[in-house]
């Protein structure tokens, strides 16, 4: 998969980081719904910026 693209990038980086928070939250996600917003904006800002080393990095997580 190429990772040309850091819109893409950004979108699949805060896809990932939340299902990551999701996976560690799992008993009742919804009162953690400001760290899902966190979580959210701030992989998606990494992912637009750093692009395929980030998004890498949190697929190791899963």
């Amino acid at each position: 998969m190429s990772f040309d693209n850091p819109l893409l990038n950004a979108v699949l980086a805060a896809l990932i980081g939340v299902l990551v928070t999701i996976w560690f939250v799992f008993e009742n996600p919804n009162s953690y719904r400001w760290l899902l917003y966190a979580v959210a904006i701030a992989c998606g800002l990494l992912g637009y910026f750093h692009g395929q080393p980030f998004i890498e990095m949190l697929v190791g997580f899963l």
